[in-house]
């Protein structure tokens, strides 16, 4: 861990963490073959973890959740997801199917000083009153096509969270419910 890591993590922080690693260790073991190991090599620094750890009751639950979320990474292959939609300048290249379906399911991720929290994470619009899930849901390509590119939205997402306050940086989402009814859930 860096020192600007141990500035700005509590001692309940350092804790709490002293106590989940252990439960996943073995995802980190560099032979390790473990289901969702790759993916976790990858999600081991201390901000990733305590967003882990804040998101369940427990250090257990956490673990639990950090394995299920890093097998799902691995199964869903999350870095093909997240490349099919990158030029090699790393700008979003989205067919005519990704943007209608980016527009019609969430708003935006803003960028740059004017679309960051202070601590430099992503702020991030969604609109879910927006959806008409009846039309979305009759046509299956269109679906799967929602999905990737909502994926791939969440892991630019994360990947800014991630970048921002040394790893400790955290997103901001609007979740605009605007037109949501019954319809939606139905």
């Amino acid at each position: 861990m860096s020192a600007a890591a141990l500035i700005s993590t509590s001692e309940e922080e350092l804790g709490l963490l002293t106590r989940f690693k252990p439960l996943v260790e073995d995802l980190w073991n560099a032979e390790s073959t473990v289901p969702g190991s790759t993916e976790a090599k990858k999600h081991q620094d201390d901000g990733t973890l305590l967003r882990f750890i804040a998101a369940r009751d427990t250090v257990e639950e956490a673990a639990n959740m950090y394995r299920t979320s890093m097998t799902w990474r691995e199964e869903v292959d999350i870095e093909a997801v997240w490349a099919s939609r990158q030029t090699p300048e790393g700008v979003e290249t989205l067919s005519d199917l990704s943007k209608l379906a980016q527009s019609a399911f969430y708003g935006l991720v803003l960028s740059g000083s004017d679309g960051m929290t202070k601590q430099g994470g992503p702020i991030m619009f969604e609109r879910l009153g927006k959806v008409d899930m009846a039309g979305i849901g009759s046509e299956e390509k269109l679906t799967e096509e929602i999905v990737l590119s909502y994926m791939a939205h969440l892991e630019h997402s994360w990947r800014t969270a991630r970048a921002a306050e040394g790893g400790r940086g955290k997103a901001l989402v609007v979740v605009d419910l605007s037109g949501l009814s019954m319809s939606h859930i139905t």
